[in-house]
């Protein structure tokens, strides 16, 4: 272990601490504005499709599968309502959001399972050549994308309400 921690980049440690800052911001209760609204969830998204590209390269399978991923937990996130309370108040310009440790958790599972699987393809590991890992890895970094589309469409949503 203490190999792989050493031969870890530093950016990777600063990413690590930046997430977590981010993440237990979504703890507290926060009025925020547009920008900072859309921020976190836009990066996560794209934080999410670089993991499946650097993993998997340009592979239309495992776009497609990242793909079917974001949509499935896109509706069942939307649909119970996994998100918590956005309001958006037009006078200030500014969102209420309700203290969740959903994306807390989601961000760390980001992380940790992207560094997982990038350990494992540095070491060339077996398991890692079988379309079984790819198509797991690939509907993983989909759910956590369509967790943090749904918190977009939550702040247009309360933007139209």
């Amino acid at each position: 272990m203490s190999t792989i921690i050493s031969h870890t980049p530093t950016w990777v440690f600063v990413l690590f601490f930046v997430l977590i800052f981010f993440g237990l911001k979504q703890t507290k209760p926060r009025q925020i504005n547009l920008l900072q609204a859309l921020l976190l969830p836009f990066l996560m998204i794209i934080l999410s499709l670089a993991a499946v590209i650097t993993s998997f390269e340009f592979n239309s399978t495992s776009l497609i599968l990242w793909l079917t991923g974001g949509l499935l937990s896109l509706l069942l996130t939307t649909r119970w309502s996994l998100l918590g309370e956005v309001s958006y108040d037009a006078q200030s310009k500014h969102f209420s959001l309700a203290p969740s440790w959903l994306p807390f958790i989601a961000i760390m599972l980001i992380f940790f399972i992207k560094y997982a699987v990038a350990i494992a393809l540095a070491r060339e590991l077996p398991f890692t050549l079988d379309m079984d890992f790819m198509i797991i890895i690939s509907v993983i970094y989909g759910l956590f994308c369509g967790f943090f589309a749904a918190r977009l469409i939550c702040v247009f949503l309360a933007i139209k309400a």
